[in-house]
């Protein structure tokens, strides 16, 4: 690959950008993202998207939109923008898509909306358009969803939702009642498409568990359960033998429940003081303030990976080890206030090894690893260890 030198390892090449001196004696600092990372999230979270999708016309307009419409490749194309790190984010702008079919020729919403009240918001949708106009409408978009969803998804950028708001069909009017109906952004207690998802991801027991209250959409198992874990535990205990647990950390959008129910004892490994959650994070507040600067709590905001590392001041090398290119964007800006940190990109986990190759290399990733569980053979190779 252009621009880094190779290095074999067992489960594919680590590339190290050229140019790049020993650190020998560098004080290192390892900093992780969850999904793809630490956790194969493809059977939890990435099915998650599609079925919430299916669930929500499935309960507004009776329209069978399988969730298998919503393929891992729309997903890693989505992904890729560097805009669509949160899966709420995607889920948002895909069903806001396929209301734009259903509804285009809608009347204005003037009823009072609540957000909170999920059953209504429901209803106050269902009441726009006429069961004919739903079916026609179901049958164009099914026709058609999985190549139009291609095109939206290549079309957008860093910016996220921005970027396929402006594409939407709709009256802005209308956008923003939808959006309202919708409660997004926002969360299990005011977000239709929220609670949908976490009742999707969590299953009823783990739902209730999480957030103390009942399930309104979901009376199974969740598919949280689906999730595998990809570091071993060898692959932490050798990292925490070379840098101690202090200098571990995690900088994740997930919250931390769902890491403790899958990474379970793992945790152990991690300074629980340099462990930030951005689910949980928004929730309490957001934005938030890092020094005299206001930032976002999501990413590509630098904020969560600044506030991880003020946790690490002894070292003066921090790695952020993260698979797509918001994880890539997120180090870059954090990097605008704080130059220790250098970005490690997983490359084997997503959709298209080759691909992500191509993509962070061209952005200037420090170095591309096929799996977090090549990392120290990274650090081995550039600090002697």
């Amino acid at each position: 690959m252009q621009g880094y030198a190779e290095y074999p390892s067992i489960n594919g090449p680590i590339y190290l950008r050229e140019g790049e001196v020993s650190k020998r004696d560098a004080k290192f600092a390892t900093i992780f993202d969850c999904d793809g990372v630490l956790v194969d999230a493809k059977l939890s979270y990435n099915l998650a998207i599609g079925q919430t999708v299916s669930l929500f016309f499935k309960e507004t307009f009776q329209i069978d939109v399988k969730s298998t419409y919503v393929s891992e490749e729309i997903i890693y194309r989505f992904r890729a923008s560097g805009g669509f790190n949160n899966d709420w984010d995607l889920t948002y702008s895909i069903i806001l898509w396929i209301l734009s079919r259903i509804l285009r020729d809608a009347p204005d919403i003037n009823d009072e909306i609540d957000p909170t009240d999920f059953k209504g918001s429901i209803e106050i949708l269902r009441s726009l358009v006429s069961q004919k106009e739903t079916d026609d409408a179901s049958t164009e978009i099914i026709g058609s969803i999985n190549s139009e969803l291609l095109r939206l998804a290549d079309s957008a950028d860093s910016t996220g939702i921005t970027s396929i708001v402006v594409k939407i069909p709709l009256r802005t009017e209308l956008i923003k009642k939808i959006t309202l109906l919708l409660g997004y952004p926002g969360d299990y207690q005011n977000s239709l498409l929220v609670r949908m998802f976490e009742e999707i991801f969590y299953g009823a027991d783990l739902f209730k568990a999480t957030y103390g209250t009942d399930p309104v959409f979901q009376t199974g198992d969740g598919l949280i359960k689906n999730e595998k874990i990809i570091v071993y535990e060898s692959t932490l205990a050798k990292i925490s033998g070379w840098v101690g647990r202090k200098s571990i950390g995690i900088a994740s959008g997930r919250g931390l429940s769902s890491a403790q129910f899958t990474l379970k004892n793992l945790l152990n490994y991690f300074n629980p003081k340099a462990m930030f959650f951005i689910e949980d994070e928004e929730r309490r507040e957001n934005p938030q303030r890092f020094g005299s600067k206001l930032m976002d709590v999501g990413k590509p905001s630098p904020l969560s990976l600044l506030k991880t590392c003020i946790q690490m001041d002894e070292s003066d090398f921090i790695f952020y080890i993260g698979d797509s290119m918001e994880d890539l964007i997120m180090a870059e800006n954090a990097r605008v206030f704080d130059k220790r940190i250098h970005f490690v990109g997983v490359y084997s986990t997503g959709l298209s090894s080759l691909e992500t190759q191509t993509r962070m290399s061209g952005k200037g990733a420090y170095a591309l690893i096929p799996s977090v569980n090549e990392l120290p053979d990274l650090m081995a190779t550039i600090g002697g260890m």
